[in-house]
């Protein structure tokens, strides 16, 4: 933190792009990042002249995206030795917002979709707890977007989830913003308070201008959207940024759930954007990429990291500059677990062993208990056959054979269902690592 310097990936004539193995398949980044270095000093930089002038106002940027109900470390059986988990999170934002107080820089944190929909915690929304949004509103999000998982189970249980965690009073403290979402007429969702677009006043005098969007691939995968329709996401941010610059934004975010690559298009299609922190398609940046004169940044999925831009505006000339180069944060065993996260944690954990009794006839009490012995692990691939594919169809046969008591000939795992492995620990497997991977 706090280093000076800046270092951008990507532009819009890059060479062709290197294709990494990702959860949905849609998210490229480019090889070049030195020749990429040199362009960008030239586009967003500017002399050292001006910087002497002290004319730029500081803040900094925190962000996550596809948090996926990942409450926990992963994997849970290796305690401290994991990554992620939001009472580490909710550790590590509490150190920096201490340490940019005393420096008097304001710092906002914000999510860019996907929290809910991963793990069994979220199990518990169809019990009337909003876990995620609780923990993320007693972390202290200024601003989230909508991901395609968060209408797992409806837009209307959507609505339901929005108020057990107080909404629409609590849009007040927490904004959700979902530009191109437009809900028909007497929809729940238009009861909650989610808004197309967001003012955001710091103490700095500078005034952030927020919209939000589900891109094109996630919409395709979102799996129910009755009652909702969803405007086109180029059309939609154009609208925001022509409202957030009359209102008066002095920069324009988006923070959108679409894939690195429909944010470069998006940049590249409608002017005017400063900065777009994205999310679904579930790669981690650890610098930024920049497409014409907008920075485009993703944390990565699973609270493994947390996304950190130290910037600096100048109000005259609305040119950005990224003051630190490291943007991840890892969520790792160093960062201390904020001691009041923890106790809701446990609480949700207990909520959950309830329910996995009642689920499991009595057979189950602890999320966290082994359940099996295993030496190797079960991974999974992209489009392709894995071990865990085939461990998830195996099982799948022999309970419907054992159901039934029917020999079956044929099980099928949709690989697209498969969120990650199942790793041991000491040898023994959670409940909870054997589930997530399927939730």
């Amino acid at each position: 933190m706090g280093r000076e310097g800046m270092t951008i990936l990507g532009q819009g004539n890059d060479p062709p792009l290197s294709n990494i193995a990702t959860e949905k398949g849609v998210c490229d980044v480019p090889r070049n990042a030195l020749f990429s270095l040199v362009i960008l000093a030239c586009v967003l930089l500017w002399p050292t002249s001006a910087l002497a002038e002290n004319s730029e106002q500081y803040f900094t940027l925190l962000y996550t995206a596809d948090e996926h109900s990942h409450i926990l470390p992963h994997s849970p059986t290796l305690g401290n030795e994991g990554r992620g988990g939001f009472a580490r999170l909710a550790g590590a934002v509490a150190q920096i917002r201490e340490q940019k107080q005393a420096e008097g820089e304001p710092v906002i944190l914000v999510s860019a979709g996907d929290f809910v929909g991963g793990t069994p915690f979220s199990w518990l929304s169809m019990q009337g707890h909003s876990v995620e949004l609780s923990l993320m509103l007693a972390i202290g999000y200024d601003l989230m977007t909508l991901g395609n998982h968060e209408f797992d189970y409806g837009g209307e249980d959507l609505a339901a989830y929005l108020e057990h965690a107080g909404y629409p009073k609590k849009a007040q403290d927490t904004a959700i913003v979902a530009t191109n979402l437009v809900p028909a007429s007497g929809h729940p969702l238009a009861q909650v308070g989610i808004t197309q677009t967001h003012l955001l006043p710091l103490d700095s005098g500078l005034t952030l201008g927020f919209f939000g969007l589900i891109g094109e691939h996630a919409l395709q995968v979102t799996a129910h959207v009755e009652g909702v329709t969803f405007t086109p996401q180029h059309e939609a941010a154009s609208a925001a940024v022509a409202s957030l610059k009359a209102e008066g934004a002095d920069l324009i975010v988006g923070v959108t759930h679409a894939g690195v690559e429909e944010d470069r298009a998006l940049a590249r299609e409608v002017p005017g954007i400063h900065l777009i922190v994205g999310g679904h398609c579930h790669t981690p940046l650890p610098e930024p990429l920049v497409e014409g004169n907008t920075i485009i940044v993703q944390s990565g999925p699973l609270l493994h990291n947390l996304g950190m831009l130290e910037l600096a505006l100048d109000p005259d000339t609305q040119r950005v500059r990224v003051r630190n180069t490291d943007l991840l944060l890892p969520l790792g065993a160093d960062i201390a677990d904020d001691p009041m996260l923890t106790e809701s944690i446990a609480h949700y954990t207990h909520l959950l062993n309830e329910l996995l009794g009642d689920l499991s006839g009595g057979d189950y009490h602890d999320i966290l208990g082994p359940v099996a012995e295993m030496d190797f692990p079960l991974t999974t691939s992209d489009r392709a056959e894995s071990t865990l594919g085939n461990f998830v169809a195996d099982a799948l046969r022999d309970t419907v054979e054992d159901v039934t008591g029917q020999p079956v000939a044929v099980a099928m795992q949709p690989n697209g269902l498969l969120r990650g492995p199942v790793l041991p620990y000491q040898g023994k497997v959670s409940l909870y690592d054997l589930l997530w991977p399927l939730s």
